[in-house]
């Protein structure tokens, strides 16, 4: 319970940043269903006869330039914000500290006891606020390790992988082939023509 109560946002910086990991974190997921989707309509619709020439057209073929960056960095993002969040807060909070204890400092030595004692008291809340603005980066490493964990469960490096080892498996075979074929095509011409390379041998 006291694990959750820390973790829930409380100032309008907590709400700022919990709001912009939770965007994050959703288009992330969003683009990878997305990526997803249009790798599965590529390979329905491509056909036996689609030719690559190399690893760069079989990978292009299966890459989909605008959403493959937001779901390759979307894990790093989230945790970036989660950093930055949690150092804006302990600046600002160091920053309100500063001011009171500068305040404590404008006390003489007849000043009132109650009224240092006020100052002081004044400083135990934004210490505390110091504490709990680690919260930010709590939320952007959660948000970090579920994106790692749910990213995989899609399964695209390991389609891309697989359709990029068989088409380069298929480029070679067909390679080797045409090989095959031309030189069982030069044999054969040379076979049929002897009188004629007879002829041009002698000429030469």
């Amino acid at each position: 319970m006291e694990l959750i109560n820390f973790l829930l946002p409380k100032t309008e910086l907590d709400w700022i940043f919990f709001l912009a990991i939770a965007f994050c974190f959703v288009i992330t997921i969003i683009s990878t269903f997305i990526v997803r989707r249009s790798i599965d309509k590529a390979l329905d619709t491509s056909s036996a006869s689609e030719s690559f020439t190399d690893e760069a057209n079989i990978s292009n073929y299966l890459a989909n330039d605008k959403w493959d960056k937001v779901f390759e960095n979307g894990a790093g993002f989230v945790l970036i914000l989660g950093l930055l969040g949690t150092f804006l807060g302990i600046g600002l909070a160091i920053q309100d500290a500063s001011k009171v204890i500068v305040s404590l400092n404008s006390f003489s030595n007849g000043a009132a006891t109650s009224n240092a004692m006020d100052t002081v008291g004044k400083l135990a809340p934004v210490l505390s606020d110091i504490g709990t603005k680690f919260k930010i980066s709590a939320w952007g490493i959660g948000s970090h390790i579920l994106i790692r964990l749910i990213v995989p469960f899609f399964g695209i490096e390991t389609i891309r992988q697989k359709f990029t080892a068989d088409q380069l498996k298929k480029i070679n075979f067909d390679r080797k082939q045409q090989k095959d074929n031309f030189y069982k095509e030069t044999v054969k011409f040379f076979r049929e023509n002897k009188d004629i390379n007879l002829d041009i041998l002698e000429q030469l």
